[in-house]
């Protein structure tokens, strides 16, 4: 293969916007309280009020998390796990789990960024132009983790070398498996590589096997059945 082509040149961001920190917490790593609200909105919804505050109890952790603020990204791993007995999962699993909903949340809100897009691997390519700018409209001066791309991997259909302090690589994986969803396509996500194995990096090799054929999936405040763009785009 040309080398030319498998260099990972060009530069987009997905995840978790990250405030800019004081010189006496730059070692922190920190997360936009979004996402901690984000997580909240899911269990509340699944699982009524007293069962985040039973999370919160069992995480030792007071909540209010304000959306702008800045929190320990320590603090989300520690809810999820908390969540276990509701969510049923934990560890990388649980990340997962919650970037899917995450999205399928976030996608309510922000669903004309999708307008453009008829597949998972189109939006991905265009996170950098396409999505950041929105992102920054809503936080600014956020700092995104920074994905790699090679449009032409060895297998898979498209390549994200994702690069974070904060390592939440399956976080990562859960928003693309949503993203696939809302395009009404079966995402998998292969990760050869990942820091958490002792590699140096994490590389995420997206590929598309065909449509899903699932029930709908729902936003907080309006609900769009997979695949509703896709077909518009197509139809």
């Amino acid at each position: 293969m040309d080398s030319g082509k498998r260099d990972l040149t060009e530069h987009v961001r997905l995840g978790e916007p990250v405030q800019a920190r004081s010189t006496h917490r730059a070692k922190v790593k920190e997360m936009k309280g979004l996402v901690f609200d984000l997580l909240k909105k899911r269990i509340v919804a699944d699982h009524g009020i007293k069962a985040w505050g039973t999370i919160l109890d069992q995480a030792g952790l007071e909540g209010g998390y304000q959306t702008q603020e800045n929190y320990p990204h320590q603090e989300l791993l520690t809810l999820l796990e908390a969540a276990k007995p509701y969510t049923r999962r934990t560890g990388r699993d649980a990340q997962r789990w919650f970037g899917r909903r995450a999205f399928h949340q976030l996608a309510g809100e922000f669903y004309h960024l999708f307008r453009d897009h008829d597949s998972t691997v189109s939006f991905a390519k265009a996170i950098n132009t396409h999505v950041h700018p929105e992102v920054r409209k809503h936080y600014p001066g956020a700092e995104l983790p920074v994905l790699h791309l090679d449009n032409d991997p060895p297998s898979g259909d498209l390549l994200l070398r994702y690069d974070s302090p904060r390592g939440l690589c399956s976080f990562a994986e859960g928003i693309l498996e949503g993203v696939g969803n809302l395009y009404g396509e079966k995402v998998t996500i292969d990760q050869p590589q990942c820091v958490h194995k002792g590699d140096p990096h994490c590389d995420l090799i997206l590929i598309t096997e065909g449509q899903v054929d699932e029930a709908p999936f729902e936003t907080l405040g309006s609900t769009h059945r997979r695949g509703t763009l896709a077909r518009r785009q197509r139809g």
